[in-house]
């Protein structure tokens, strides 16, 4: 099968350098229906220091080998790679550039039309999507609305998804179904443990502090601070509040 004579040409390569993460990576994609999939060919390339390789794997439906070469430093990666042959021959590849400096990062992307040739740089398509989830456990039930970016590379006007991510999230709306509370009394004061995330802030309203192990308020008179605390909080949090009172 002819794989175009520019696939054999389309040099990858992965350095690294200096001491701030500084790296160059080359890598490829290939067309899956409405995606793109990354195939890292520098991960194909041998492990030793000073040797080449020419190695066979199968990447979803593709059959891709690649010719290695492994020149690392003491420090730094210094590797290359070329690609004999891709079966069955896809339409294009999309040849992904990776930098990071100092200072600066980027990514470009090229596509290559296969087997004809043809190269040019992609067109780049950014959307940002909202999804609404909900969750719950025993104790709560939450909806969460996450706002998703991806990426798109356009093809002969047919878009290929590159990658997603979610770049904010946030409970929307929330429902406390049961809280398990322990309140401890003690010699100078009332000490709260348990599930008290969704109570905090009446917990501080009611003097109570966080100490990095419980809520605690110091009192003179544990016991009664007890009986109230309790009564607040199972007449104002909710029904499925079970608080229990014991000594220290």
């Amino acid at each position: 099968m002819s794989q175009g004579p520019c696939l054999e040409e389309t040099k990858l390569e992965y350095h690294t350098w200096g001491s701030y993460g500084q790296y160059r990576l080359t890598t490829i994609l290939l067309p899956a229906e409405d995606r793109l999939i990354e195939v890292d060919v520098i991960r194909m390339t041998p492990g030793w220091r000073g040797k080449e390789a020419r190695v066979r794997r199968r990447i979803t439906e593709y059959e891709i080998e690649v010719h290695g070469e492994n020149n690392d430093s003491n420090k730094n990666y210094h590797r290359r790679a070329r690609i004999i042959s891709i079966e069955p021959l896809p339409p294009f590849i999309v040849i992904k550039n990776a930098y990071r400096s100092s200072k600066n990062y980027g990514v470009s992307y090229t596509v290559l039309k296969l087997p004809s040739c043809e190269k040019f740089d992609a067109e780049i398509v950014e959307e940002e999507k909202e999804e609404i989830t909900e969750k719950e456990n025993d104790r709560v039930w939450r909806k969460v609305k996450y706002v998703i970016a991806e990426r798109y590379v356009v093809v002969d006007g047919k878009r290929y998804l590159i990658d997603k991510e979610v770049v904010d999230k946030h409970v929307v709306e929330e429902k406390v179904k049961k809280l398990e509370i322990e309140i401890i009394v003690m010699e100078k004061g009332v000490a709260v443990r348990g599930d008290t995330y969704h109570i905090k802030d009446l917990l501080k309203k009611m003097r109570y502090r966080w100490n990095g192990v419980w809520w605690f308020k110091k009192t003179k008179e544990p016991e009664k601070e007890a009986d109230e605390t309790k009564r607040m909080l199972e007449t104002t949090v909710c029904s499925e509040l079970h608080a229990k009172i014991v000594k220290w």
